[in-house]
């Protein structure tokens, strides 16, 4: 997964931002802010949070712990859904893979028993 210091640089970039703005945004020099670009201090809490607000994106993408950048709310899923996902998320990694294998050839099945 990437860091914290490449995800906040990449944003800035994708957006056509400049180390000064986003300085302003977070009340600090721009010299500061590059430092946490490049990964010498590390972001406090009160601007990862005022980041996710601005962008529009969650936390846990902005800490580089998941690759989604919108947060999934729990009104978007139905009770088994629900249930489904804390599982998936309980298993161990080699087990997650063997999940992720399992549902890809069921969207594959899928897709060929529409097309008969």
């Amino acid at each position: 997964m990437r860091t914290t210091a490449q995800i906040i640089r990449d944003l800035r970039e994708d957006n056509d931002l400049k180390q000064s703005d986003l300085a302003k945004i977070l009340s600090v020099s721009q010299q500061y802010y590059s430092k946490y670009e490049m990964g010498q201090y590390e972001l406090p809490v009160r601007h990862i949070i005022t980041l996710a607000k601005f962008y529009n994106i969650s936390a846990d993408y902005l800490l580089g712990l998941t690759d989604y950048s919108t947060a999934i709310k729990n009104s978007d899923f139905n009770t088994p859904t629900k249930e489904l996902i804390n599982d998936i998320l309980e298993l161990d990694d080699v087990s997650k893979n063997a999940v992720k294998d399992y549902v890809d050839l069921l969207k594959l099945r899928e897709k060929y028993a529409h097309k008969s």
